[in-house]
């Protein structure tokens, strides 16, 4: 089928996530070593209507509960956080904070949450709470389990990746558009939006992180289970410039230092579609009682926004990773040819294994890239 666009491009993206955008970052950053003086063109769509699942978390990336439990993930979350403290320390990103994380342990011996709590990190500790500052937790010596952390303001810490993408010599477009059709043949891929044959694209290759939203462009393609998570932000709530958190009696209280901003969130909350009022209600009066106890006052200028948003839960909670022969089998259409490459099923690591599937998903593009003449080899 011939194909009708408004602009060809050399690859298009479509998800401006994390998953999205550090590919893109990662790509760049690759092509840029290269000899070559070909220039690419990139196309990214993101959808206000849709918008990534980064832009509505709570954003903290830990891995000590993953590796303590030994799952499938262990392996894969804890290279995933060494290469984000590369990262960390190679760009100085914005909104991205390193921190400390502590996990008091429940002190009645006897309750299933302490049972919880030993399955998921062993044993109980004595607590570091350096950098947590008081009443938080400078003045409680209980025990539990602690462990450093990055905490992501995902608005500024998304905006660095799309103004150093930006500055590549190679062209970068954004489109706030939401796309209704994938039609691809031999050639590559027309991606249609719905706003009509104006705003019509195509690309030999086709890198997708649609996020929860895959289903409705991508009927066929794995999405994994939609889940809804929330939390409260309070701001402006001045601490310090340092970022923490603490989880404790399934309460998530994080502070973002770089907005000086509270979060108050549930550890084991699964919304499905939406939370109900009462739900948000029952959560924000639990954290304010949280507080109340450990005498934390509440900032009389503070406002208080429910922020809220899906996300891919993949199966076993291990993300989907796909490209040519295996998308082949699912959609009707789709080339063989190592062309397109597919992303999803992040769910809560969201914000922590972009930085290990990153690299591997920007070599295989480069290399198709060069496989279409679009990029020199050396």
């Amino acid at each position: 089928m011939p194909f009708k666009h408004s602009a060809s491009y050399s690859l298009i993206v479509i998800g401006g996530g994390m998953g999205g955008l550090m590919v893109i970052f990662d790509l760049l950053t690759r092509l840029e070593k290269l000899d070559g003086h070909k220039k690419i063109r990139i196309l990214l769509i993101n959808s206000d209507e849709k918008p990534a699942c980064s832009q509505s978390s709570s954003a903290v990336a830990a891995v000590r509960a993953a590796v303590q439990a030994n799952g499938p993930m262990a392996k894969i979350l804890l290279q995933a956080f060494d290469l984000a403290q590369v990262f960390y320390k190679r760009h100085a990103p914005l909104g991205m904070l390193a921190g400390k994380l502590v996990h008091p342990c429940p002190q009645d011996v006897t309750s299933k949450a302490y049972a919880n709590f030993c399955r998921k990190y062993s044993r109980p500790l004595p607590l570091d709470w350096q950098g947590i500052p008081a009443p938080f937790g400078g003045q409680r010596s209980i025990l539990g389990q602690s462990e450093e952390a990055f905490f992501f303001s995902p608005a500024i810490f998304l905006n660095f990746l799309q103004e150093r993408v930006q500055a590549s010599k190679h062209e970068l477009n954004i489109l706030n558009q939401e796309v209704s059709e994938i039609v691809s043949d031999e050639r590559g891929h027309c991606i249609k939006t719905v706003a009509g044959p104006e705003f019509e694209f195509s690309a030999p290759v086709l890198y997708l992180a649609p996020g929860a939203y895959a289903f409705s462009i991508l009927q066929l393609l794995p999405a994994g289970k939609i889940s809804c998570g929330g939390y409260y932000e309070i701001s402006p709530w001045p601490l310090q410039k340092e970022s923490f958190a603490v989880h404790d009696d399934e309460l998530q209280i994080t502070y973002r230092g770089d907005t000086s901003s509270l979060l108050i969130g549930n550890l084991n909350w699964e919304m499905g579609e939406s939370a109900s009022q009462e739900d948000k209600y029952e959560l924000l009066q639990k954290g304010k009682n949280y507080l109340q106890r450990l005498g934390v006052a509440w900032p009389l200028q503070a406002q208080v926004q429910w922020r809220e948003g899906k996300r891919s839960k993949g199966p076993g909670r291990r993300p989907i990773l796909m490209s040519g022969s295996a998308l082949e089998n699912l959609r009707e259409g789709i080339d063989s040819c190592g062309k397109i490459f597919y992303l999803n099923g992040l769910y809560k690591n969201g914000f922590l294994l972009p930085f290990y599937f990153a690299p591997m998903l920007a070599e295989a593009i480069k290399k198709a890239l060069i496989n279409e003449g679009l990029v020199d080899k050396t």
